[in-house]
């Protein structure tokens, strides 16, 4: 019993001085409000806190200065560890991939469609009248395409937020920690580059109705001729 009183004297005064530290702050952070400075009341009492947890930490033993810097190393190490690499589950991954893929196909197709349904009505009225080549044609239809695809943006990815519901997929839950990790920005990358070009596929439908006997029939003509 004697040899553990000095501990039990020194550890109550490290608690007699933790409660008044905590004390201190507490009454500075409650007259603070009282000022109609607010910008100069902030500063001035951060000032404060600084300079009692100052007299606070020289004022400390030091044996109990030791025992603070461990505890304060140890929720540096906690903290550390929550927000670092947090595995995240395949099926959440899979729900960023169509999450972020879906409104892709959407740009893809549209951007394909536009350009070759403008461009070859393009060349179909104005080529001949302005000398257009088809290459040409084809520039002026992706500007067309590029300017529709502007307007249409946001409707694309409310129609394909409304699809996702449908179905009952939810955005993904993710920390912000997890929204920066490499696998979650791989996986978006991913997403947008194999469904806009998913899209562009689809988009070049218009194609597969193209009607290309008369061009066909022309040289043939000739030849006859």
């Amino acid at each position: 019993m004697p040899d553990n009183t000095p501990t039990h004297r020194s550890a109550s005064r490290f608690s007699v001085k933790i409660a008044r530290f905590l004390f201190s702050t507490s009454l500075l952070k409650q007259s603070a409000p009282l000022s109609t400075h607010t910008h100069y009341t902030k500063t001035e009492s951060s000032t404060d806190i600084q300079e009692i947890a100052r007299n606070f930490i020289h004022s400390l033993e030091p044996e109990h200065r030791l025992i603070l810097a461990n505890e304060l190393s140890e929720i540096e190490k906690l903290s550390k560890a929550t927000t670092a690499t947090i595995p995240i589950p395949y099926s959440q991954l899979a729900i960023v991939f169509i999450e972020t893929g879906l409104p892709y196909i959407g740009f893809g197709f549209v951007d394909n469609f536009v350009m070759l349904v403008a461009g070859e009505t393009i060349e179909t009225f104005f080529g001949v009248a302005f000398c257009l080549s088809t290459m040409a044609a084809a520039g002026l239809g992706n500007a067309v395409s590029d300017v529709m695809g502007i307007g249409l943006a946001d409707r694309i990815e409310r129609t394909c937020g409304r699809f996702l519901g449908l179905f009952g997929i939810s955005s993904p839950k993710l920390t912000t920690e997890q929204w920066r990790q490499r696998s979650v920005q791989t996986t978006q990358l991913l997403s947008k580059a194999i469904c806009i070009f998913v899209g562009c596929l689809l988009g070049m439908c218009p194609l597969l109705f193209r009607d290309t006997s008369v061009k066909k029939r022309k040289p043939n003509d000739n030849d006859e001729d």
